[in-house]
């Protein structure tokens, strides 16, 4: 009993002890707290200043205006921006020189805004200014005026400056010595940062600056780099190393490197890509399409001078399909070991097979009509044309049939001609003369 009697004497101890010492810091940290206020305030009381006054350390376009009253400040400047308002600023891009002064541009600082601003920088109460003032002591700061300037003018100067400052960019190149490809560098253009050299232009006119100014420029790089060029210079070395054989079915001939010279399309305003392509692809192939190309016909009908109809057979067309070829040619050119081009050639179907012509049962002559013609050689010439825009002409059963729609209108952009015609029993001229003979001729034979 009595040992626990002392234990518990001794926790009451401890806690006591605890509490004392935990009270003990509280009112420490309080009043080292206070101290600091104290000393804050008293900090801050000492650098607050005259309300009335520019805090210490500010500076307007590089003028120290730490100190001054507003107004006096204000005039300060006024006074200095006046003595200058006639006195140029020499603009540097490159080797070119442009001097300007403020009131060509019709420069205008608001300087009573700036002195606001930096009034207001260092403002606050009592204390509160001071510690505001103690940083603008230390770190200073700069006040720049808001300015009005005369956008035309000013656009006008910075066109001038960007016409004598710009160099457009040339592109590096890849030519042809003979067969062997050679890569021409290139250069890279200049212009003027337009934007940038406005808001340049208008602050250092504003200010009391007399130093030169440098404009910004701008790089501007060529599209695409010499190394790119190399990359297509070897194909271009691959594609000129040996003939092309091309081949359409059992057919097959070559093109020599010489042939493939004047067919490669060389890469042109910044592109680094082969083609094939140019006036000498366009001859091949205009030349190998004549020798190539058949037009699809329409199946038709000829009639015996006994009467009897026959068929003229359909024929599937064909047409070299340019583009596909030019691809197959430039992989063959492209290919050290697969040198062989295939021609593609597109089919195009009869409107009118030989199936469909027997199945619409013509086997005879229905009707037939005979007139002569003849008189001058524009009337021959009408009546030649017109009977051909007619011929092979099909009216499918119950259909009606139209001169005026199946030959169109007689003009002379047709190929009509002027010749003899009457016209209320009158004989004179007009546009398609004779072609009166061919529809009474048609409408008899019907």
């Amino acid at each position: 009993m009595v040992a626990d009697s002392r234990a518990a004497s001794a926790r009451a101890r401890a806690r006591r002890k605890r509490k004392t010492s935990t009270r003990v810091r509280v009112q420490r940290g309080a009043l080292g707290f206070l101290v600091l206020a104290v000393i804050g305030s008293a900090l801050g009381l000492v650098f607050a200043g005259s309300p009335e006054r520019i805090a210490a350390g500010v500076q307007i376009d590089g003028v120290n205006v730490g100190g001054m009253k507003p107004d006096a400040a204000q005039r300060l400047l006024e006074r200095r921006a006046r003595s200058l308002e006639r006195v140029p600023v020499t603009f540097v891009a490159g080797d070119r020189r442009w001097r300007l002064a403020p009131q060509q541009l019709g420069v205008h600082a608001d300087w009573h805004a700036a002195v606001e601003l930096a009034r207001r920088h260092g403002d606050g109460f009592g204390p509160l200014r001071g510690f505001r003032r103690i940083g603008v002591r230390v770190f200073g700061a700069q006040f720049a005026p808001p300015t009005q300037v005369y956008e035309a003018a000013l656009g006008y100067e910075l066109s001038r400056f960007g016409r004598a400052v710009y160099r457009p960019h040339r592109d590096p190149q890849l030519r042809l010595r003979g067969l062997v490809p050679v890569v021409i560098s290139g250069t890279a253009g200049r212009k003027l940062d337009r934007p940038a050299a406005a808001s340049i232009v208008v602050a250092a006119l504003a200010g009391f600056s007399r130093q030169p100014v440098v404009l910004p420029i701008r790089r501007e790089p060529t599209a695409v780099s010499a190394a790119q060029l190399a990359a297509a210079a070897t194909g271009v070395r691959t594609a000129l190393s040996g003939p092309v054989l091309m081949r359409w079915r059992g057919v097959h001939w070559t093109i020599s490197p010489d042939g493939l010279r004047a067919m490669l399309a060389l890469p042109d305003r910044g592109t680094t890509t082969l083609g094939i392509g140019g006036p000498g692809a366009d001859r091949y192939f205009a030349r190998l399409g004549r020798a190539l190309d058949r037009p699809a016909r329409n199946a038709g009908f000829a009639a015996s001078p006994g009467g009897d109809v026959g068929i003229i057979p359909s024929r599937v067309g064909r047409r070299l399909d340019v583009a596909a070829t030019s691809a197959n040619l430039l992989a063959a050119a492209l290919s050290q070991n697969q040198r062989t081009a295939r021609i593609v050639v597109s089919t195009a179907k009869p409107g009118r097979t030989t199936r469909e012509a027997r199945a619409m049962g013509i086997r005879g002559l229905v009707g037939s009509y005979e007139t002569i013609y003849g008189g001058d050689a524009n009337r021959i010439h009408n009546v030649q044309l017109v009977s051909r825009l007619l011929d092979g002409h099909l009216i499918a059963p119950g259909a009606t049939f139209s001169f005026n729609q199946a030959t169109g209108a007689r003009t002379a952009a047709k190929g009509f001609r002027e010749a003899p015609v009457i016209i209320n029993g009158e004989l004179g001229t007009g546009l398609g003369g004779g072609v009166c003979q061919v529809s009474t001729t048609v409408f008899n034979s019907a």
